[in-house]
């Protein structure tokens, strides 16, 4: 941004260099003011300016002897003539726009500047001033105030021409940086827009995936408390339906001690009917050995 920047007001520097040709503004002053700037006495308390008025053109030097002797002489005949004229003067010394015009203005007379003042009424130029000039100078402001169709104001064409050249110029300079301005901000914004955009996206898409997220635990955190609704609900519902169980009976445990002894009992009661079986067959044996013996005695008798 700081390169495109030096890059406009160089561009301007060089386009406001013909402005110090043609851009050119002049320092015009009324009647008042010229007495004003030149110190000079006056009572300009029953003068007016009109539009219907003869403008004077005056060039002028600052302190000038012979200037001055000319405005003298405005001022004294203001009483009784100054509803005619109205002054513009020009002071050349110090204001070389001034002092252009001047010559311009000389040049269009074909008239050569030899000093101050240039005295420029309609068509009629005076060069210098002196007292020999004060009759001419009212005869002619009379009869331009009196048949205006035969007066015409030659300076205040090149003050409109200047200021059309001059506005003109402003114009297309103004145009011209304008556009200069706005080709660099247009490139400017057009570097940083990406990034920003970049950026930009990022964020809205971090922001929905929050958001997404968010949902989906909140739709989680729902979906869990349902089931443990659903499961205590089931729970509840069971616990209704199942009948009640019967009260447990309670059986005393015997100690050790007697189960042995029972045991033992047990297993001489087995032992004791083992051996009567025994005995009982052993006696039928007896009895079948004695049977045979006493059979084998008769045989052998």
């Amino acid at each position: 941004m700081k390169k495109i920047g030096k890059i406009v007001m160089f561009i301007a520097f060089l386009i406001g260099i013909p402005m110090h040709t043609y851009a050119k503004s002049y320092t015009a002053l009324n009647l008042e003011e010229t007495l004003k700037k030149e110190k000079i006495d006056y009572d300009l308390s029953d003068y007016k300016e009109t539009s219907n008025q003869i403008t004077i053109y005056m060039f002028r030097g600052d302190r000038c002897g012979y200037c001055q002797n000319f405005l003298n002489f405005l001022k004294d005949n203001v009483k009784e003539y100054g509803k005619y004229f109205k002054l513009r003067s020009f002071e050349i010394w110090h204001n070389e726009n001034n002092a252009a015009l001047m010559k311009e203005v000389a040049q269009h007379f074909n008239k050569s500047v030899k000093g101050v003042p240039l005295i420029v009424i309609g068509e009629k130029t005076f060069q210098g001033y002196t007292s020999s000039y004060d009759k001419e100078l009212i005869e002619i402001i009379t009869n331009y105030y009196n048949n205006k169709e035969t007066y015409k104001d030659v300076v205040s064409d090149f003050l409109v021409e200047k200021e059309e050249t001059t506005t003109g110029a402003a114009i297309t300079i103004l145009v011209l940086v304008t556009s200069i301005a706005g080709l660099g901000f247009l490139l400017y914004s057009a570097k940083e827009k990406t990034p920003i955009t970049e950026e930009k996206t990022e964020e809205i898409n971090t922001n929905e995936n929050k958001k997404e997220t968010a949902k989906k635990t909140e739709e989680q955190g729902k979906n869990e408390s349902g089931k443990k609704r659903t499961t205590t609900v089931k729970n509840t519902s069971k616990k209704q339906a199942e009948p009640k169980e019967a009260p447990k009976t309670v059986t005393k445990k015997q100690p050790t001690r007697k189960k042995t002894t029972m045991g033992k009992n047990t297993t001489s009661t087995t032992k004791k009917g083992s051996k009567k079986t025994t005995t009982a067959e052993s006696k039928k044996e007896a009895t079948q050995k004695k049977n045979t013996t006493s059979k084998k005695k008769v045989s052998t008798k």
